[in-house]
C-alpha cells in the first residue's frame, strides 16, 4: 500500500506543503525569545539551499537529463559532476535546508519537526525508488557512483 505513494508527489509540492504544515504549527503563536544570530543564520540556510538547488538543477540540464523527480526511468545519463560529486541528492539536500532555513526564522520547536519528517518522506518515497530504477538504467556504473559519494553530505 505504501509503496503506491513511491514517486508519486512532487518534491517541490512536499516541499511546499511542509512549509505551509510549519507556517500554520506557528500562525498566532509568538516566536520564542529569538536571538540576534537566528536570521543571518536562516538567511545562510536559504542562500545555501536555493544555490546548491540552482547549481544541480543546471548540471543535469547540461547534461541533456530528466530534471523530474517522478520519471526517474527517463534519465539520459548518470551525472557525477559538480555538485553531483559531493552529495547524489543535492536537490533534496537544498530542499532540506530551505526548510531548516524556514524553521529557523520561525524560531518555534514545532516548525523543526516538519525538516526530519521531509526528509524521512524524500529518503523513503523518493530516493530509494529512484535508486532502484537509475539502477535499472546504468547498473555498476551506478553502484559505483553510490560506493564514492554519499546519499545526502
Amino acid at each position: 500500500m505504501l509503496a503506491a505513494l513511491e514517486l508519486r508527489i512532487p518534491p517541490p509540492l512536499l516541499t511546499l506543503v511542509s512549509a505551509l504544515v510549519m507556517w500554520a504549527g506557528a500562525h498566532d503563536k509568538p516566536p520564542l525569545l529569538r536571538p540576534i544570530w537566528v536570521t543571518p543564520v536562516a538567511a545562510g540556510l536559504l542562500a545555501a539551499g536555493v544555490i546548491i538547488i540552482a547549481t544541480a538543477i543546471l548540471t543535469l540540464r547540461r547534461a541533456r537529463t530528466t530534471v523530474s523527480p517522478t520519471r526517474p526511468d527517463k534519465s539520459r545519463a548518470l551525472v557525477t559532476t559538480g555538485v553531483f560529486a559531493v552529495t547524489r541528492n543535492p536537490i533534496y539536500l537544498g530542499a532540506t535546508l530551505i526548510l531548516l532555513a524556514y524553521a529557523t526564522y520561525l524560531w518555534l520547536p514545532q516548525s523543526f519537526v516538519a525538516v526530519p519528517v521531509f526528509a524521512a518522506w524524500i529518503h523513503h518515497f523518493q530516493i530509494l525508488p529512484e535508486e532502484r530504477a537509475l539502477r535499472q538504467l546504468f547498473g555498476d556504473r551506478l553502484d559505483d557512483y553510490m560506493r564514492q559519494t554519499r546519499r545526502w553530505v
